[in-house]
């Protein structure tokens, strides 16, 4: 939310006054002005075919949206067709806004969903984010934000890996036969 907060000046001026407290309604018309520029910036061919569907659902047979079904509604973003179209849920968990995963935007929503979960790892942060958001590539971008996390890397180190030491020349020995050498322990 602090992202959202912090839009482009000329843009957040022309709309609201920096006097009055923002609202739910201006927080989700800044989410989707923000989404909708991510959009533009890195699926700019895509939207194009998208727009020129007309409010139809189009699958993508190829390229960054390969095997998808998706729509957009008038101005709206582009939004994925899930398998929830019937249900009676919110709006944008039926339809989740397609978000590139690699984009400035789609690393500061996983961050806030990787804390949101309390660092729960990336199984649950893609959980939490596919409520809203649907990332293309999802896990991908998850797991390398996810490797960034400094309190993770504290709290979950690599496991260290002992280098094995060689071998005494003793054990090594080819000419030993069984009972050659014995030890005892006396107590």
């Amino acid at each position: 939310l602090e992202l959202l907060k912090r839009a482009e000046e000329g843009w957040c001026q022309s709309k609201f006054s920096l006097e009055k407290r923002l609202t739910v309604k201006d927080l989700k018309e800044v989410t989707k002005y923000w989404i909708g520029r991510a959009q533009l910036q890195y699926m700019a061919e895509e939207m194009k075919m998208v727009q020129a569907a007309e409010g139809r659902v189009k699958i993508f047979r190829g390229g960054f949206l390969k095997g998808l079904k998706v729509f957009q509604k008038e101005e709206d973003v582009v939004r994925l067709v899930g398998r929830f179209q019937t249900s009676d849920m919110d709006a944008d968990f039926k339809h989740p806004a397609i978000l590139p995963g690699h984009s400035h935007l789609g690393k500061l929503l996983i961050q806030k969903a990787h804390e949101d979960q309390d660092h729960m790892g990336v199984e649950y942060t893609l959980a939490a984010l596919r409520r809203s958001y649907y990332l293309v590539p999802g896990r991908t971008a998850v797991r390398k934000v996810l490797t960034g996390c400094k309190r993770c890397q504290v709290d979950f180190p690599k496991e260290v890996v002992q280098p094995e030491a060689p071998l005494h020349e003793s054990r090594l020995l080819k000419t030993t036969y069984p009972f050659q050498s014995v030890g005892l322990d006396l107590f």
